[in-house]
């Protein structure tokens, strides 16, 4: 096995192909941090270290794609032996798609067959359905539809095992110990948050209303 500060040494006339995946689920947050900087990382020391310079590689990126099509996958670096400094500004720039969420906020609606629609609007767009029948409810439901959502993980790391808007309905977790993380460019997170059996805690963020 090669030390870590030198290039692996590969079988002869072998090419590299990297696929490197940039679709919408790579903004989700693995740990606290976005997927897509989590395998740029890797993608960088792959490239900056451990594949050795002129070693024959080519990159594809996999993101989304059509009505026809879920994904599709394009070519960003063809193959040709390793240009590191090519590999790595080409690692700087590249990105995933920002993924959208549709809230839709129904006002005094009468129709049970519209709001059922608007509500199926809502659910494909990643997002929900808010009814108000008052002027108050209305303020209330723009306030919870526009307000940042918020992530909570377990001590161990993971997916998360709740998500919600900070001023928006409590969210439930088993008893246990976490962090809660309001995804942004800059992540705001808290953490050593404990959780006792059929307690309510509530959450004060900085800049913003306590999210339960």
């Amino acid at each position: 096995m090669a030390p870590p500060d030198q290039p692996v040494a590969l079988a002869p006339d072998t090419a590299i192909g990297i696929i490197f995946d940039t679709s919408g689920s790579m903004r989700k947050r693995l740990e606290g941090k976005r997927r897509i900087n989590i395998a740029k990382d890797s993608l960088r020391e792959l490239l900056g270290r451990t594949i050795a310079e002129g070693t024959p590689v080519a990159i594809r990126t996999l993101g989304p794609g059509n009505k026809q099509w879920k994904c599709r996958s394009r070519l960003e670096l063809p193959l040709a032996p390793l240009d590191r400094a090519e590999a790595l500004r080409w690692v700087k720039q590249v990105s995933a798609p920002i993924e959208t969420t549709l809230n839709i906020v129904g006002f005094a609606l009468d129709d049970e067959a519209l709001k059922a629609e608007m509500a199926a609007w809502a659910a494909a767009g990643n997002g929900r359905y808010f009814d108000a029948a008052s002027g108050d409810e209305l303020g209330a439901a723009i306030t919870t539809a526009v307000s940042a959502p918020f992530e909570v993980y377990a001590v161990d790391g993971g997916a998360p095992v709740a998500e919600g808007t900070v001023v928006g309905e409590a969210v439930e977790v088993p008893p246990g110990e976490y962090t809660v993380a309001v995804p942004s460019d800059t992540l705001v997170e808290l953490s050593e948050i404990v959780v006792e059996p059929g307690a309510v805690v509530s959450v004060e963020l900085p800049g913003a209303e306590a999210a339960e």
